[in-house]
């Protein structure tokens, strides 16, 4: 197997050949509701893409007959998001712009928090959305891969400072629309933010929402910027190939391979 790093400003980017070979044991979260359930059933056959060994993927939803039938006709397990945390859906009020986001937000945190229902220590967290559509894996030698892309939002490294008290950023995005999360990592970053906001972590990022943006805060790109400033030695950096479509558009698609990964986020419909 040939290795192939691509050189980009003083980064090293990581990507290899795939072998069949399944590396190490790992859960898979996916946060979704019932409007979400289409685009779920090509998220979750596409989990083959990934070369772990995946014990358990677990749904975390609202509770609905709907979607508990969907788990079990993926083998998933269904996790009430009203168990995850200690508040819900309706103890959250963030409608910026005349925009409800509340949803939008709450799912980030059933996100942050699944290191509380979850067996294994590295956990790979999926957006409803975001179809795996060739091979890739996430642990290298004991290394967690990182996908990066382009993007950059300021109010998301704004939130970030706030929580944790970082004045530097990594120079690219890590929103990627999936992320593997250790959860010894994890839950020492929702600790150092209870230590610099004192208070609970949940509560602080809901305290320091800006109600001027649509979207102020970011799991991705918080813990993304937590690993590279306190474990870089832990991460491997690789460049993220996605293609953002519409759902309806995504069967035409002839060229899936040519990607990473295709969104199909709700704003494109």
């Amino acid at each position: 197997m040939k290795h192939k790093y691509i050189k980009s400003r003083s980064l090293f980017f990581y990507d290899k050949c795939f072998a069949s070979k399944r590396r190490g044991h790992i859960d898979v979260v996916v946060p979704t509701t019932d409007k979400d359930l289409a685009k779920l059933s090509l998220v979750i056959p596409s989990l083959v893409n990934i070369q772990h060994h995946i014990d358990n993927i677990y749904i975390v939803a609202p509770v609905s007959e709907f979607i508990k039938d969907f788990c079990a006709k993926y083998n998933c397990k269904f996790i009430d998001e009203n168990t995850v945390l200690d508040l819900t859906i309706h103890d959250i009020d963030y409608k910026p712009c005349g925009m409800d986001r509340s949803g939008w937000i709450f799912q980030q945190l059933l996100k942050l928090n699944c290191d509380q229902f979850c067996k294994n220590e590295y956990i790979l967290v999926i957006d409803s959305d975001t179809v795996f559509t060739r091979q890739q894996f996430f642990i290298k030698r004991d290394k967690m891969v990182f996908d990066c892309s382009n993007e950059y939002h300021t109010p998301y490294f704004t939130a970030y400072k706030k929580l944790l008290g970082l004045n530097n950023r990594f120079g690219l995005s890590f929103v990627a629309h999936h992320m593997l999360f250790k959860k010894t990592f994890l839950q020492e970053m929702k600790t150092k933010i209870e230590e610099h906001t004192h208070k609970k972590w949940y509560q602080a990022i809901l305290d320091n929402l800006d109600f001027n943006q649509t979207s102020s805060f970011s799991e991705y790109e918080t813990y993304g910027n937590y690993m590279y400033y306190n474990h870089r030695h832990q991460m491997l950096i690789r460049e993220w190939y996605n293609k953002s479509t519409k759902s309806t558009e995504y069967d035409k698609i002839t060229d899936k391979e040519k990607y990473k990964t295709i969104s199909m986020h709700s704003y494109n419909e």
